[in-house]
């Protein structure tokens, strides 16, 4: 893949450093580091895209490795977990009542 092929990639999915960083946490989405990491995420994807297979997966998973690895490295005694984290929901398995639970790791 040529630089061309690569700018255009980019430029056609930079809207999922933000919808990725939104999924790892509000903080990481509003901070410009997180994004420029995962902007550099998106990079790193383009170069390892082979074409066979769909891109935006594979971008999205080393937008979210990017972000979260920029954040582990600014919170190296795991104090990160407290101000970046995720937001999960359980469903219980009672076919009577199904309730939600929000989990925050």
């Amino acid at each position: 893949m040529n630089r061309a092929e690569q700018e255009a990639l980019i430029i056609k999915y930079r809207y999922l450093v933000r919808s990725v960083a939104y999924s790892v946490s509000n903080e990481a989405a509003k901070d410009e580091d997180a994004l420029q990491n995962g902007l550099i995420g998106l990079w790193e994807a383009t170069k390892k895209w082979d074409g066979n297979r769909p891109f935006e997966p594979l971008a999205r998973r080393c937008i979210r490795c990017n972000i979260i690895d920029y954040i582990r490295s600014i919170h190296p005694d795991d104090s990160w977990r407290r101000t970046f984290h995720p937001r999960r929901t359980l469903q219980l398995s009672n076919p009577m009542r199904t309730r939600y639970f929000l989990l925050w790791l």
